[in-house]
């Protein structure tokens, strides 16, 4: 099982961090906080990191937006083989 868990910095900065994370997934992953870039950056390493996640709240926001970020950069990867 794996555990990832939002540090909270206070409810300004969550809401803000909210903020960023859904506006992001509805830009498709150009706007994103940093916890969700930390999240990608590890789904990039490890691709089976996704398998059995679950999230709740505002991590249903950093999991989708890094989603985004990760499909973002497997498209230019894969663009860039067949091209």
């Amino acid at each position: 099982m794996k555990v990832f868990f939002n540090p909270s910095h206070g409810i300004i900065a969550d809401v803000i961090e909210s903020a960023l994370d859904v506006t992001g997934f509805y830009t498709g992953g150009l706007i994103r906080s940093s916890n969700s870039k930390k999240l990608a950056e590890l789904a990039i390493k490890n691709p089976e990191l996704y398998n059995g996640t679950l999230s709740h709240s505002q991590g249903s926001a950093i999991l989708g937006n890094s989603m985004k970020v990760v499909n973002l950069k497997g498209k230019k990867k894969y663009y860039r083989e067949k091209i």
